[in-house]
């Protein structure tokens, strides 16, 4: 059976575990537009980063490159097309060095969306 495609993204330069030394003072901000929506430390987080892993990587094979995507500090909210998504990390916490920072135009998904109902 052959393999699919792979898709690649990139998000960010590697950031070396050196520059990181506790992964709970790494500082999260996002922004649309300029405007500040979410910010936060890792250890807001409701899970350790290491439980985190762990819990992943007893499922499946992690990977140089994976991504896990864990959820957003409070903040949550809609973004539309045309607007302006920036993400920074710093360290240590909010009002550390920038360590890694990127941004984007979103734009709107074409043909059907997910709702959640309950």
């Amino acid at each position: 059976m052959a393999a699919g495609p792979v898709l690649t993204l990139t998000f960010s330069p590697f950031i070396p575990k050196s520059k990181l030394p506790d992964p709970a003072k790494v500082g999260l901000h996002f922004a649309i537009n300029g405007q500040t929506k979410q910010k936060g430390v890792a250890a807001d987080m409701i899970f350790p980063i290491p439980d985190l892993i762990a819990f992943v990587s007893s499922i499946m094979k992690l990977e140089e490159g994976d991504l896990i995507l864990t959820g957003t500090p409070k903040g949550v909210g809609r973004i539309s097309g045309g607007e302006k998504f920036e993400a920074k990390l710093t360290y240590p916490g909010v009002e550390g060095d920038v360590v890694s920072e990127y941004e984007f135009e979103c734009v709107d998904r074409q043909g059907s969306t997910y709702e959640f109902k309950e």
